[in-house]
């Protein structure tokens, strides 16, 4: 266009000028639509989401009301209630038998216990014996503590087995 205006070409000029500004106005014009176009797609893409997520949560919906269906609340307490109920009766069982079951023990250890102070009665009389032929007085007081004592372990078990009951 500036050699036109060099050589004075006005009517050229002119005419290029024009086309030079509608080929700017159609860019715009261009650019705007494809701007337009584009906050078009933008838009359906949101909607398509939407569609999808309301689908989704008919879906869960659905799915939800059928759970609700399904459960029997009433039902439900019941079955708590006879568990708990199952299970105190288990734990009042297992104190039964852990009971029992000390008791058990409790009289095989009375059992060793008598072994014991069989065993601590032969030794002590055999030591009487040799102290009674080495010449040692004052022997009867071992025996009478053994004896004393004896009579205590037998009141006590006597009590814890009262106790028992």
């Amino acid at each position: 266009m500036k050699v036109m205006a060099r050589k004075n070409q006005d009517d050229v000029l002119r005419i290029s000028a024009r086309d030079l500004v509608r080929t700017r106005n159609f860019n715009r014009k261009m650019y705007r639509m494809r701007m337009q176009i584009q906050g078009v797609t933008l838009r359906i893409q949101t909607m398509q989401s939407t569609s999808d997520m309301a689908k989704a949560m008919k879906g869960v919906t659905s799915a939800m009301k059928s759970m609700n269906r399904q459960l029997n609340l009433p039902q439900i307490q019941r079955i708590l209630t006879d568990f708990e109920r199952s299970n105190e009766e288990m734990n009042e069982k297992g104190e039964i038998m852990n009971e029992t079951l000390d008791t058990v023990f409790d009289e095989e250890g009375d059992e060793d216990a008598g072994v014991d102070e069989e065993i601590e009665k032969v030794i002590e009389e055999a030591n009487i014996e040799f102290r009674t032929k080495m010449g040692v007085t004052n022997v009867t007081p071992l025996m009478v503590e053994k004896n004393e004592e004896s009579e205590l372990d037998a009141r006590l078990e006597a009590f814890k087995a009262s106790m028992a009951k």
